[in-house]
């Protein structure tokens, strides 16, 4: 379920929980008596969705991670968008994975876009569409600040996925960028770790 959906559902009868997949360390102690390395390299091609640690397949876990995609995350925005463009939405899924914790500017993925294909997509429907995954629970936004003053600043931003096995189920698991999925795992530690802080 979408979050607004969640939010129209319920509306004053809802309390948000926020789950996370499971952190390296959860994972860690679940299986703690494997070897660390080993263990980090797989959390770094398959990550933390449950069913995906607790097979010890490659191939399992890949066909898991991809079916999960196609048919929760993916399918969940098109059926609650009808009017949805699937190749664009398809062409902006595979950018964000594999553009993974770049910077980021809608206006630029909109002119490429139109070259690429001879279409007129503007900008704000890349935002849409970008927010169609935000809310999807698929990635989360991070906005650039300004430190000194404390304010967002620019249009370019970084996103990051909820889980790293289910970013490298997009690109099939071809590019597998360390140093993004790396970084894609720090920053869902400090996401994680914000929240055990505001629910203790």
């Amino acid at each position: 379920m979408l979050s607004k959906n969640i939010a129209t559902e319920f509306r004053d009868i809802k309390k948000e929980i926020n789950l996370l997949p499971l952190s390296f360390k959860e994972i860690f102690d679940y299986k703690n008596n494997e070897d660390i390395n080993k263990l980090f390299n797989e959390y770094l091609s398959f990550g933390g969705m449950p069913l995906s640690f607790l097979s010890n397949d490659y191939d399992e876990k890949r066909k898991y991670l991809t079916s999960l995609f196609k048919l929760t995350y993916y399918k969940d925005i098109v059926d609650q968008n009808k009017k949805i463009d699937e190749m664009l939405l398809d062409e902006l899924m595979v950018l964000l994975a594999e553009e993974n914790c770049s910077l980021i500017n809608s206006i630029k993925i909109a002119s490429t876009y139109n070259s690429k294909y001879n279409k007129n997509v503007d900008y704000r429907t890349i935002d849409n569409y970008i927010n169609y995954f935000i809310d999807s629970f698929l990635i989360n936004k991070a906005s650039r600040y300004d430190l000194r003053g404390k304010k967002k600043i620019g249009a370019l931003k970084k996103y990051y996925f909820i889980d790293v096995g289910l970013r490298n189920a997009i690109i099939s698991f071809i590019y597998s960028d360390i140093g993004q999925n790396l970084e894609n795992i720090i920053y869902n530690e400090l996401i994680y770790n914000d929240l055990m802080l505001k629910s203790v």
